[in-house]
């Protein structure tokens, strides 16, 4: 059994090495997922009144081991091929859009919390507009022309399944 663990420890110890380079950028990610997980517990319990779900629970943490895979193997490919910084760089996309979708969950979550009327509320939700594009559906046109290409989209992904049924029958 001891050499069991000797051997996991050198395995993982070894891949933290090899991932060095992209540290922070994990450490991040752990913080920003955290921070989702809390925060959106806090406001389950709190705001909507519901019970601790393990589903929930288990749904964050796949999501998080996804974002890590995803990190973690585009460096390693980036770094086979020899290009170190591009896998970096890409690595550090991958991070800044993770915290602009995982962020405005978190404001969503903290602006429910906040007390209707309050300084916090009016701030938070400030933000949670800026940053969710909420302004896009005031422009004229643009939210129609998204909504239409979205259904155009839906329908063609329809058209697309049925035929795969119908070949398959």
């Amino acid at each position: 059994m001891q050499e069991l663990r000797s051997f996991v420890v050198a395995v993982l110890t070894g891949i933290a090495a090899y991932l060095h380079p992209i540290a922070n950028n994990v450490f991040a990610l752990v913080w920003l997922l955290g921070a989702n997980f809390i925060i959106g517990l806090f406001c389950g319990l709190w705001v909507y009144h519901e019970k601790f779900s393990w589903r929930k629970m288990w749904q964050c943490f796949y999501e998080a081991i996804i974002l890590f895979g995803v990190v973690a193997f585009i460096y390693i490919i980036g770094r086979l091929q020899g290009n170190h910084e591009g896998a970096v760089q890409c690595v550090s996309m991958i991070i800044y859009s993770a915290c602009y979708f995982y962020g405005v969950r978190i404001l969503r979550n903290l602006r429910d919390m906040a007390k209707d009327g309050s300084p916090a509320d009016a701030l938070l939700g400030f933000l949670y507009h800026v940053l969710s594009l909420e302004f896009t559906k005031k422009i004229p046109y643009l939210y129609q022309y998204i909504n239409q290409k979205e259904e155009a989209t839906d329908a063609v992904d329809e058209g697309v399944t049925n035929d795969n049924n119908e070949e398959q029958q």
